[in-house]
């Protein structure tokens, strides 16, 4: 009916398998950890590039109100040339 060796295969068995398990959560732990720590370089590389790229927004409005003002320098000079040769 029971036979001890069975019963101590089966055991043995028992244990292999929770120590197989527990080797294999330790890894995905580990590969968990890793791929958090990879995620916050990868968030705060993104979080740079938003913020330079908000800059180069700034600098690009920039760029347009100078040549705006170029714009306007131009046109007012135009304006002053047309002015003395009418007067």
């Amino acid at each position: 009916m029971f036979d001890k060796r069975d019963g101590l295969k089966c055991d043995t068995q028992k244990g292999d398998l929770l120590e197989h398990l527990d080797n294999d959560l330790v890894r995905i732990a580990k590969i968990l950890l890793n791929f958090k720590g990879n995620l916050k370089i990868h968030s705060d590389v993104l979080r740079k590039l938003s913020d330079n790229i908000e800059y180069l927004k700034h600098l690009k409005l920039n760029n347009l109100e100078i040549q705006k003002i170029n714009n306007i320098r131009k046109l007012l000079s135009m304006i002053k040339e047309n002015h003395k040769k009418f007067n």
